[in-house]
């Protein structure tokens, strides 16, 4: 069985297929399953082109945010029960 899992949301469901696999016996304890299950990355390095891309989104994100945040709670308290 060898199955390479991502990380990101699907790490915590990774570790449960682990914990099966060992609970169900296809291998001895977590640490074997993880030798033969799981795969070392390459660390992902900076994309400077990248981030400047996102540079003016993410100003405009910011100077939003406040008016947004406000609007999402007062909906938000439209739908409590008192």
């Amino acid at each position: 069985m060898n199955v390479v899992h991502a990380g990101g949301p699907c790490l915590a469901l990774s570790r449960l297929d682990l914990l099966a696999a060992v609970g169900v016996g296809a291998y001895p304890d977590l640490a074997a399953a993880s030798r033969a299950t799981l795969k070392r990355l390459r660390p992902e390095r900076p994309k400077p082109a990248a981030h400047r891309a996102y540079d003016e989104p993410y100003r405009r994100y910011q100077a939003l945010y406040p008016a947004l945040k406000a609007t999402g709670q007062a909906a938000g308290n439209s739908f409590r029960k008192e």
